[in-house]
């Protein structure tokens, strides 16, 4: 290794060690130096997980000051989707894939987790829709037994149709999980 590589890999480690020590009100300006840093010397990888790093800071503390935000929770939800979709691009391990694919599931389950305050009728379609994103999602990494019983749960706390029929379409798609299959005669 060149001695001028040696010293962007202290550098990289040394700012990374930074990032992950102080708190995230002190490390902005850190923050803005490493993503710097990196559009110069590293990979288009390594770019693309600061970026992602850094908008997953701003959708964490936008939906920890207001968790009934939806609309950010479906981009962030979109963020780590990307991000998942971008690993496989890229050819990602075995592990890794499945760590992007809990922090997807993480985030929403956390969403669906915000019941919407009161009967207002556009928090609720929100809400509606996170749970059917979710499901969509689910469905793509074929974890569909999973994906009814999400359903299963959302349609104890609301009555709509489309919900009844989108549970339905996946409960007859779905031949491998016996204990949820629909017998249609």
């Amino acid at each position: 290794m060149s001695p001028l590589r040696a010293c962007r890999t202290r550098y990289q480690r040394l700012l990374q060690f930074a990032l992950s020590r102080l708190p995230r009100s002190k490390s902005s300006t850190l923050y803005a130096a490493y993503t710097k840093f990196e559009k110069q010397h590293g990979t288009r990888s390594a770019l693309e997980s600061t970026v992602w790093g850094k908008r997953r800071i701003q959708y964490e503390d936008e939906v920890s000051h207001d968790p009934f935000n939806y609309d950010s929770w479906f981009d962030y939800a979109r963020l780590e989707e990307d991000a998942l979709r971008a690993l496989r691009e890229d050819g990602g391990s075995e592990e890794e894939i499945e760590k992007a694919i809990g922090r997807v599931r993480e985030v929403y389950e956390r969403a669906i987790a915000n019941f919407p305050p009161g009967d207002e009728k556009r928090h609720w379609r929100r809400y509606i829709f996170l749970w059917l994103y979710y499901a969509v999602f689910e469905e793509s990494e074929a974890q569909v037994c999973a994906t009814i019983g999400d359903f299963g749960s959302v349609l104890t706390l609301i009555d709509l149709a489309g919900l009844w029929t989108c549970t339905g379409h996946l409960q007859i798609g779905d031949l491998e999980c016996p204990s949820q299959k629909v017998h249609i005669r």
